[in-house]
């Protein structure tokens, strides 16, 4: 898909927050992945948990310029996910601010029918990030506040994650318009050799 930039809401579907900080705009591939994504869960299932993540590495760490600690993390989480029958698809995006590391956003999208709330904190995914960090860093510290679960002060939202309902659009355009934080311009980190600043999970049987 060709990457362009959207700075309002538009008629192909992308609804996206006002903003008018620095780097003004949204990437339009991220926001059609997301998308994609939400809409082939809700295919799929009659409600779907959207849950927000953030994955930081340790501040005593540099990280490497590439994504092969986290993404060693995402697939090995997505087997548990898996094994837990919560049938996941996800999509993450990596980002720097003024920390010396970048971090990632990943937003997970899991059966609704079968999870109704989100671990918090979150074990399981705290558990593979250390055995992440320890594979590709040595790193056997702690890992507290590490991983951080997304909240926003809609009524509708939790640190448990967001129920997204097929049969409610209203719902799922409020999802998506909150969601498009994951395709901003500003803080998108620009990596060396061109290496991937996101990736989404593949959506078989399309």
């Amino acid at each position: 898909m060709k990457r362009t930039v959207i700075t309002q809401n538009e008629p192909r579907g992308y609804l996206v927050m006002p903003y008018e900080g620095l780097d003004t705009g949204y990437r339009s591939d991220i926001l059609e992945r997301i998308r994609e994504r939400m809409m082939f869960c809700l295919q799929k299932h009659s409600q779907v948990l959207a849950v927000m993540l953030v994955i930081r590495f340790p501040g005593c760490l540099v990280a490497e310029q590439n994504n092969a600690c986290f993404q060693y993390f995402i697939e090995e989480y997505r087997r548990i996910l898996n094994f837990h029958d919560y049938d996941p698809h996800y999509i993450w995006v990596a980002e720097q601010n003024q920390a010396q590391n970048h971090h990632y956003h990943l937003l997970l999208f899991l059966d609704g029918n079968k999870i109704r709330y989100f671990s918090v904190p979150p074990l399981e995914a705290n558990s593979v990030w250390s055995r992440a960090l320890l594979r590709f860093y040595g790193y056997t510290g702690s890992i507290d506040g590490l991983i951080h679960v997304g909240e926003v002060s809609e009524n509708q939202f939790s640190w448990h994650g967001y129920m997204i309902r097929r049969d409610n659009p209203d719902m799922q355009e409020h999802a998506l318009t909150h969601f498009s934080y994951f395709a901003k311009l500003h803080s998108k980190i620009c990596f060396a050799n061109r290496v991937r600043v996101f990736g989404a999970s593949q959506l078989r049987g399309c």
